[in-house]
């Protein structure tokens, strides 16, 4: 008697919780899980809608990359430099002095896991060209792979009207970097970098909170909520998440791991309930909703008060370094990170979470620029970056960073001339014979319209001051 009663306990804990995670989810945003072996709609939500992706634009970023580097066009140790557009991105983002360089790998990490915005630029010029011509190869992506709810207007996610996205159309892009580039997949599980003495954590949670959790991003404006796609394996059996508008990024975390939870135990609601789509539906039959996306502007950040919630402190034991503040326009659907923190949520305590306390599985990836003045490595058959000259006059000398600084290797390089040095009005005093000076008068600007003695005037009575002295009697002694 006490094992059925187990049972059905534990049977109606796994329902509540099924039910629990999709109700959850349709009060946030639109919600996906789908097989990456097979890509079977697990659940989906108003997975069809049109969304803001903001960080998750860096997920084509990545993949765009990914397609150069195996054309050739770029490798790994491809130096990437820091412009003057890219570090005039808005937060989050590295913050690299113009001229910096770095390699590609490098950026691609700092771009995943920091989510940098000018890092993302950065690649956009090295790779694409220029960034609209980047852009361009990123919607020629997308159109390929059947993305028909999305459009990209730049590289990172950033303000600007038309970007959209759409939950089925996530899940396409990342199962498509899975099965295409399989050697790229580590870059999207790492939890942390570290850049000199600062660690950067990654804001995706469920790498550190939820078992078997292998990637991949998170993303953050106020018109979109709180955005993840991530991928977990069991049993050898691997699921892809995604999560649009939620609350905060802890919510974010919680729904993600429900929605994983329940369709991994193939429990009652996974299939058939709630919103998901019919048995046996594949992702690419899943027809996109053509529209606006709408705003969340409202709910997630003016409700809360002026500042916005943080993309990467949350309420639960697991925070990176926040991100420079930034306020953004008034009339603009977009905002981006601050740092500050959200009182907790006082349902979470009323549903099962499947978050375990943070357990990092891995070191912090050391991330690095190259030495200022020191030449980019060799990349054949890459066209090499441009060349730069450090300016003796800058007053950014090696000697002058701070020693153990995070920027210590990330000072300008500047393709300036030096200052010419200033000519300063002076008179010097100089030995021509022994016991016997004479005065070297350099030339000296005059205003219009007056007038000086000229130099052969001026040692004319030098002279005959020295004949006077040399004709004149001694005093006599005593």
């Amino acid at each position: 008697m006490h094992a059925i009663y187990r049972r059905l306990s534990f049977a109606l804990a796994i329902l509540l919780a099924a039910v629990a995670s999709v109700s959850s989810a349709a009060a946030n945003g639109p919600t996906l899980v789908i097989d990456v072996a097979t890509g079977r709609v697990l659940h989906q939500d108003r997975a069809a809608e049109a969304w803001y992706p903001a960080s998750l634009t860096k997920l084509m970023t990545a993949y765009v990359a990914f397609h150069a580097i195996r054309s050739g066009r770029v490798t790994l140790d491809t130096p990437v430099v820091e412009s003057a557009l890219a570090r005039s991105q808005s937060p989050s983002k590295m913050g690299f002095p113009i001229g910096t360089q770095f390699t590609l790998d490098n950026a691609l990490k700092m771009l995943i896991v920091k989510s940098a915005n000018d890092v993302a630029v950065a690649i956009a010029e090295r790779v694409g060209g220029n960034v609209p011509d980047f852009v361009a190869e990123m919607n020629r992506h997308a159109s390929r792979l059947g993305m028909t709810n999305t459009r990209f207007i730049n590289p990172n996610g950033l303000p600007g009207y038309g970007q959209q996205t759409s939950a089925r159309d996530l899940a396409v892009l990342a199962r498509a970097i899975i099965r295409e580039f399989p050697e790229h997949e580590g870059i999207f599980r790492i939890p942390a970098i570290r850049f000199g003495n600062r660690v950067m954590r990654s804001p995706n949670a469920l790498l550190v909170r939820y078992t078997g959790t292998d990637g991949m991003k998170t993303g953050f404006i106020c018109a979109s909520g709180f955005n993840v796609v991530a991928s977990a394996t069991r049993g050898g059996r691997r699921l892809i998440v995604v999560v649009l508008g939620a609350p905060s990024g802890r919510e974010r975390a919680e729904i993600a791991a429900r929605l994983l939870e329940t369709n991994f135990s193939g429990a009652p609601g996974a299939l058939g309930f709630f919103g998901s789509a019919p048995e046996g539906t594949n992702i690419e039959q899943l027809a996109n909703i053509q529209g606006t996306p709408p705003d969340m502007r409202e709910e997630i950040c003016r409700r809360r008060g002026r500042t916005p919630p943080s993309e990467v402190a949350e309420d639960d034991g697991w925070t990176g370094a926040p991100a420079a503040a930034y306020a953004p326009p008034s009339d603009s659907v977009y905002a981006v990170m601050t740092p500050t923190r959200q009182a907790p949520n006082p349902l979470a305590a009323m549903r099962i979470s499947y978050l375990h306390p943070p357990q990092l599985t891995m070191e912090p990836v050391i991330v690095s620029v190259m030495a200022p003045g020191k030449p980019a490595p060799a990349d054949p058959g890459v066209a090499p970056a441009p060349t730069l000259v450090r300016n003796p006059g800058s007053l950014h000398q090696p000697g002058k960073v701070p020693p153990g600084s995070p920027m210590q290797l990330g000072t300008p390089i500047i393709d300036e001339p030096a200052a010419p040095p200033k000519t300063r009005n002076r008179i010097e005093a100089r030995k021509t014979e022994p016991r016997v000076k004479a005065l070297v008068i350099e030339e000296r600007k005059t205003k219009p319209g007056t007038t000086k003695p000229g130099k052969a005037k001026l040692e004319k009575n030098v002279e005959k001051k020295l004949e006077k002295k040399a004709t004149k009697p001694a005093k006599p002694k005593g």
